[in-house]
């Protein structure tokens, strides 16, 4: 029926949920240290695109020397200084060959999550997250793989 004027009228609305971008990095010691701090440089572009375009951003980094970092995608206002922080903190070790370690691994995540995944060899890939940080990773001259 419609509402006549004077009808007491109630409308729901369900909050969406909140749109989250993981950032992963996966970094090997073989790589030249120009091809690493490319790789770094677009991963940290990708975060404050991102953050940029509204999302929850979280970053993880795996290496094969064994460091992995793991910060889940949620919201605060020194969000991204923490996570730049945490990349140009990054120190490039020397890979233990005896406990091979996969960089290519991907952090627990909904699968309502986006992800960008970068590495030095295999470049940006991305899965649900195609415009979040594409422009910025142009801007290092890495184009998302389709």
């Amino acid at each position: 029926r419609r509402t006549r004027p004077g009808d007491l009228v109630v409308r729901q609305h369900a909050e969406g949920t909140p749109r989250r971008l993981w950032v992963v990095l996966g970094l090997s010691s073989r790589e030249s240290d120009e091809t690493t701090e490319s790789a770094i440089a677009a991963a940290a572009s990708a975060l404050r695109e991102g953050q940029r375009a509204g999302l929850l951003v979280g970053l993880a980094v795996r290496t094969d020397w064994g460091l992995t970092i793991e910060s889940a995608p949620r919201a605060g206002s020194g969000r991204i200084a923490a996570l730049l922080n945490d990349l140009s903190l990054l120190t490039i070790a020397a890979a233990d060959d005896s406990k091979p370690h996969a960089i290519d691994t991907l952090p627990r995540m909904p699968s309502t999550d986006m992800l960008i995944r970068i590495s030095p060899s295999a470049h940006v890939t991305s899965g649900r997250a195609e415009q979040a940080g594409s422009r910025a990773l142009q801007r290092q001259g890495v184009a998302p793989e389709r």
